[in-house]
C-alpha cells in the first residue's frame, strides 16, 4: 500500500494534479454556459458532469505527461525543474509512456461515452 501511495504522489507531482483540480471550475462554467445556450437550462445532468470531469482530468494528464516526457532532457538543465519526478528518476521513461497511453485511451473512451449522450456527435472527432 505504501508503494501505491508513493506512485500516486510522484505522478500527481509529475502532472501537477492540484492544477487539474483548480481548472475544473472553469470547465464546469463552460459546460453550464453551453448547456444553457443549447437547451435553455444551465444544468446538464450528473452523467455529463462525471464525463466532463473525467475528460478534463485525462486530457490534462495526457498533455502534461507527454510534455514532461518530451522535455525531460531540457528539464535536467534547468535548476527550477531538475527536481521533477521525470528528471530525478522517481518516474521512469517507461512509466511515463504507459501513463500517457492510458490517459489518451481513457480520454478517447470518455469522448465516445459523451457521443452516446444526445446531441454530442462531434465530440469524438474534435
Amino acid at each position: 500500500m505504501h508503494r501505491l501511495k508513493k506512485y500516486y504522489i510522484d505522478f500527481a507531482e509529475l502532472v501537477m494534479f492540484k492544477h487539474s483540480i483548480f481548472s475544473l471550475p472553469f470547465i464546469f462554467i463552460a459546460m453550464l454556459v453551453a448547456s444553457s445556450l443549447q437547451s435553455g437550462s444551465g444544468w446538464f445532468g450528473w452523467k455529463l458532469l462525471l464525463l466532463g470531469t473525467l475528460a478534463a482530468i485525462t486530457a490534462r494528464n495526457f498533455a502534461m505527461g507527454i510534455n514532461r516526457y518530451l522535455d525531460r532532457d531540457i528539464d535536467k538543465l534547468n535548476p527550477r525543474t531538475k527536481g521533477r519526478p521525470s528528471v530525478d528518476g522517481r518516474v521512469s521513461d517507461a512509466q511515463m509512456l504507459i501513463f500517457v497511453v492510458i490517459n489518451a485511451g481513457l480520454f478517447i473512451l470518455v469522448a465516445y461515452w459523451v457521443i452516446l449522450y444526445p446531441c454530442n456527435c462531434l465530440c469524438l472527432f474534435c
